[in-house]
């Protein structure tokens, strides 16, 4: 029985999504969020004594392999990303009577296969982790169903994580077939890929139909065009469920399978992946600036940010995939911030148009500068988070030198050049003056709830920025522990 303790977290989530099916059957919203909110917690206490951020109240899991499993600090690392994106959403929501019980289980279902992908260490549960996410979000899309922007969202990523689930079960099969092994850990961590001929052509076939795949998954370019369409008609929780939680799944995903692979077979899928790094982050910084909705918008600069997150799988170093899996816990942080503001403005008659957020500092000061320090920190303007964890990774490209230093010249230009676009709805919120009839929504009451979920993301952008030390030591430290054979 205790050998099941390992499995705990997991257990506490598939708990409360059960229970919130209860919970809408008994039509008691605030329950099944409520109880949701409190095992994802009890969740991630438990996880965070495992990664040794605090105390343990569980016995820790021996590092290692598990059959199908592989229990990692950096798979917790992760874990932790998920929940803290899923409590902020869900902690929104309770303010919204739109959201029941079915919602908060789909959503516990997704956390489940996200959680589930974090430790994987076999294709077979990698691909269930996944699909049991992709599903509950092709659902939750389309969740309010009356909006035919919903409707049309869920069925344009439908079909699009259907090609992506087809192209990288496709891949990992090629891979399975070459290696005669399904278990990743194994290939990663214990045999590596040293015995594997590397002039083998099928394996090349392979990595391209999972690059492919999971590239749809982060968003990355050119496998990026239905990322806007689906954040702009999904419900704005959802939207920042989307940025922040799936896209990280994805690049989990990506280091599961790609780490090792580009250390035994560089420079060639090394070039491979700084070419996509460079490709996504401008695709994504021009494509914003023209932008005239706002999650529209915020839809290319996460594609941006994947861009810059791709840098680590080219440079492969420690101290890159340190910066890597900063710029990844930076990004879930400010995304789902900013989408909840977008939400929450919602409430107060705020359109989606960039220009609705005329003059929004001086009807609702509190959302205006929460909302401008989530924006500054994605540009990457010191001293907040976005700009550590940028700094942390392009020192990553420039301390491997050669060519890698290019993906830094290159970081920096994209992020100077979002700041335009960042600075823009700044300019607006601060410096033009409210349209008639805007933000006067006074009818509804007050979204406390988001309001503190608001408040808890800009004091970690705040905190973090400026005391980076600690987390970047811990991400440095995850890195080097998980990157054995280098």
């Amino acid at each position: 029985m205790t050998a099941y303790l390992v499995y705990t977290p997991e257990i506490l989530i598939m708990i409360s999504a059960l229970l919130a099916l209860l919970f809408d059957v008994l039509d008691s919203k605030k329950l099944a969020g409520g109880i949701a909110i409190i095992l994802n917690l009890v969740a991630l206490v438990i996880i965070l004594g495992w990664s040794g951020i605090t105390g343990s109240i569980l016995s820790l899991p021996q590092s290692g392999g598990h059959g199908l499993f592989y229990f990692s600090l950096f798979g917790y690392m992760f874990q932790i990303i998920f929940i803290i994106v899923t409590v902020s959403v869900e902690l929104t929501t309770l303010d919204f009577s739109e959201y029941n019980g079915i919602f908060y289980a789909l959503i516990e279902f997704a956390l489940t296969g996200m959680m589930i992908v974090a430790i994987s260490g076999d294709m077979v549960i990698l691909i269930l982790g996944l699909e049991l996410a992709g599903i509950s979000t092709y659902i939750l899309t389309g969740y309010i169903r009356k909006s035919e922007l919903s409707v049309e969202a869920a069925m344009k990523y439908y079909i699009i994580g259907s090609i992506s689930s087809s192209l990288t079960i496709f891949g990992l099969s090629i891979l399975y077939g070459v290696t005669g092994t399904t278990s990743l850990w194994l290939l990663n961590l214990h045999a590596g890929y040293s015995y594997i001929p590397k002039n083998n052509p099928l394996l090349y076939l392979g990595f391209s139909f999972i690059i492919a795949g999971l590239g749809f998954k982060i968003a990355m370019a050119p496998f990026h065009m239905w990322a806007p369409d689906v954040y702009q008609g999904a419900p704005s929780p959802v939207s920042a469920f989307l940025a922040a939680g799936s896209k990280t799944m994805g690049f989990m995903a990506m280091f599961i399978i790609f780490l090792s692979a580009i250390f035994y077979f560089a420079p060639n899928l090394s070039l491979l992946f700084g070419f996509f790094a460079i490709l996504t982050m401008t695709t994504g910084n021009i494509l914003a600036i023209k932008q005239r909705n706002i999650k529209r918008m915020l839809a290319y600069s996460s594609i941006a940010n994947a861009g810059y997150i791709l840098i680590a799988f080219s440079v492969d170093t420690p101290l890159a995939v340190a910066g890597g899996m900063f710029q990844i816990f930076s990004h879930a942080i400010m995304k789902v911030g900013a989408f909840i503001v977008v939400a929450v403005v919602s409430v107060f008659g705020v359109g989606e148009s960039i220009t609705d957020y005329k003059g929004l500092a001086k009807e609702h000061s509190l959302l205006a500068l929460s909302f401008a320090i989530m924006l500054l920190s994605l540009a990457g303007v010191p001293p907040l988070m976005g700009f550590m964890s940028k700094f942390v990774l392009f020192s990553g490209a420039v301390q491997a030198g050669g060519w890698y230093i290019l993906l830094a010249i290159a970081g920096v230009l994209n992020s100077a050049l979002s700041l335009y676009y960042y600075a823009r709805i700044v300019k607006y919120m601060y410096i033009d003056n409210p349209e008639p009839g805007k933000h006067k929504n006074k009818k509804i009451s007050m979204p406390i709830y988001s309001y503190i979920s608001i408040f808890v993301l800009v004091v970690i952008i705040v905190a973090v920025g400026i005391y980076p030390s600690p987390i970047i030591g811990y991400f440095i430290h995850i890195a080097s522990q998980y990157m054995v054979w280098r």
